[in-house]
């Protein structure tokens, strides 16, 4: 029997020790140990000393001298965590603004990217990104394996990643398609420079994550309690290998009553470790499954009378038809999410939006525990909103709302019918937003941000 290994980076250091494990491993003739993602054409460039505020402002500066050009390149910012890729996106286009000047024709082609979004997401932003509808994209390193974009010619990093190989294969990015480099005006006497912004207190937070990121056996305790909590809502306590159970990324998270990526990791490792002491067997990882009240079910039938559209009809009736028969012994159901969409013929948007309003309405009860935790961009806003005292100007979001539907309603004669264009009803919520909210008064724009630390 031949086994073939395959990889498109491989140092000496790492064949040598696939040669322990596997003795008699040769590489194909030509093969290149040697690897370097810091090719030629790539030249690193590090500032320091840069404050929280001033970044983006930074990044704008690094692209507007580096010549950056929309019709032959791609900028990636390489971000730590979700909610600073979300929050830099929203505000990037201001500070473009400021830097190219008002005219800047590509300074709302900013996207975000991160593994917290719906895969339809983001593979929608990908593919916006690989055609040029995207042309500046802040993604965190789930903007990974398998994602080939030629054209990436400005690579920053926002902070400094975890480790030193996640920085190399991020940097390593830059410039693949050597026509497309030389097209740009790149090559190994004009490099890309790529740009990694730093300050003392970025270094101090990595060393206080490397260790947060260490599980110890109480840790393991812990994940392994909170694990089996959750299962015997769903089943018996008792081995089964047939019929498995779907367990949330964030179930530790939630049940701390957090939203932490640190602590969604450490259950992720947590498992790993039951599983190597045979407490457990893991599957795949993926968003299988729903879960409802199992009680809530049981009268199913008799309330699709009282769903408020077609779509809500169609998500019940796909849940009566994958409800096991008779009784269930524990209070929690799962279904799976394929299985309702292949059902109910829904996209997965729409699907989440009936079973929303069914739970809002009393059909049916959805048991999913959400922790929501606004980000300090949105904090502000929260503030801001409780804060004011003239009730005009209060909940701008509504009013805005309110505005937009009323723009709806009186462009429609009464006793007649319309179908508007999508176009349309973004000048009317353009008009809508311009004619509520005073931007220069708002205190979650671009200045904002220097609360951001």
């Amino acid at each position: 029997m031949c086994k073939l290994l395959f990889s498109t980076t491989i140092s000496e250091q790492v064949f040598e020790e696939i040669s322990v494990l596997m003795p008699g491993i040769t590489t194909v003739e030509g093969t290149e140990k040697i690897y370097n993602p810091v090719r030629d054409h790539i030249q690193m460039t590090f500032r320091h000393d840069v404050e929280m505020d001033k970044r983006l402002e930074e990044i704008a500066t690094y692209l507007k001298d580096g010549g950056f050009n929309p019709s032959l390149s791609r900028a990636i910012i390489f971000v730590k965590s979700r909610k600073r890729v979300e929050e830099c996106a929203m505000v990037m286009t201001d500070t473009m603004k400021e830097v190219f000047g008002e005219n800047c024709d590509f300074a709302d082609k900013i996207g975000a990217f991160h593994a917290g979004m719906d895969a339809e997401d983001r593979k929608d932003t990908y593919e916006k990104y690989k055609t040029g509808e995207i042309v500046i994209l802040f993604a965190t390193k789930a903007f990974g394996m398998g994602m080939d974009i030629p054209d990436i010619h400005f690579i920053v990093h926002y902070s400094p990643p975890g480790t030193f190989e996640d920085f190399l294969q991020e940097i390593g990015r830059a410039g693949r398609n050597e026509n497309l480099r030389l097209k740009a005006g790149f090559n190994n006497d004009r490099p890309i420079q790529t740009l990694c912004l730093t300050r003392k207190a970025d270094f101090a937070r990595l060393k206080d994550q490397l260790h947060n990121s260490r599980i110890s056996w109480h840790e393991v305790k812990e994940v392994q309690t909170v694990a089996k909590n959750y299962i015997a809502g769903i089943k018996p306590l008792e081995t089964d290998t047939e019929l498995p159970v779907a367990v949330p990324f964030n179930l530790y998270s939630v049940e701390n009553l957090l939203v932490d990526d640190e602590l969604d990791n450490k259950f992720r490792i947590g498992l790993y470790w039951l599983e190597r002491l045979e407490r457990i067997k893991l599957g795949y990882f993926t968003i299988t499954h729903i879960e409802f009240d199992y009680k809530s079910l049981i009268y199913l039938e008799n309330q699709i009378s009282r769903c408020p559209d077609d779509n809500s009809r169609k998500a019940c009736r796909a849940i009566l038809e994958l409800m096991p028969k008779g009784s269930l012994p524990n209070p929690v159901l799962q279904l799976s999410i394929a299985s309702l969409r292949s059902l109910s013929k829904l996209s997965l948007d729409k699907l989440f939006a009936a079973l929303l309003k069914c739970h809002s309405l009393g059909i049916l009860k959805l048991n999913q525990n959400i922790v929501i935790e606004p980000t300090k961009f949105r904090r502000e806003e929260v503030n801001y909103c409780r804060e004011i005292e003239d009730n005009k100007k209060k909940y701008p979001a509504l009013r805005v709302l309110f505005s937009f539907v009323s723009k709806i309603m009186d462009s429609v004669p009464l006793t007649d019918s319309k179908l508007f264009e999508g176009e349309e009803l973004d000048e009317f919520l353009q008009e809508s937003i311009t004619e509520i909210i005073d931007y220069d008064k708002l205190p979650w724009e671009k200045r904002g941000m220097k609360n951001l630390n």
